[in-house]
C-alpha cells in the first residue's frame, strides 16, 4: 500500500492560471470543453513534475488547446507556479 498526498483544484482556477501564465493572447482556456468532461466528474494528473518532452514543448506553441491539461500542468509547474506532485481537478458548477 502507498499513501500518497493529491493536490486538488477546482477546474475554474485552473483555467485561470493557464490564461494567466502560459496563454497570453487573450483567449480563453475552456478546460472542462477541450477535455472533453462533464459536470460533477474529477479528472487525475499523476507525477507533475515540470519536464516537458518535445512534443509537449512544441504543442504549446500552436493555438489548438484541446487535450493538453496535463502538458499546462507541466508547465506551470516548471514555471514554479505549482508543485510537482498528483493532482486532480474537479468541475461542478
Amino acid at each position: 500500500m502507498i499513501k500518497k498526498t493529491i493536490i486538488e483544484m477546482g477546474y475554474e482556477e485552473f483555467e485561470d492560471l493557464v490564461d494567466k501564465h502560459i496563454i497570453k493572447d487573450g483567449t480563453h482556456y475552456e478546460y472542462v470543453a477541450s477535455e472533453e468532461l462533464s459536470n460533477d466528474s474529477t479528472q487525475s494528473y499523476n507525477d507533475i513534475n515540470g519536464t516537458l518532452d518535445n512534443f509537449e514543448r512544441q504543442s504549446l506553441d500552436k493555438d489548438d488547446h484541446g487535450w493538453k491539461a496535463r502538458t499546462y500542468l507541466k508547465r506551470l509547474c516548471e514555471l514554479g507556479i505549482i508543485e510537482a506532485g498528483d493532482y486532480v481537478i474537479t468541475v461542478c458548477w
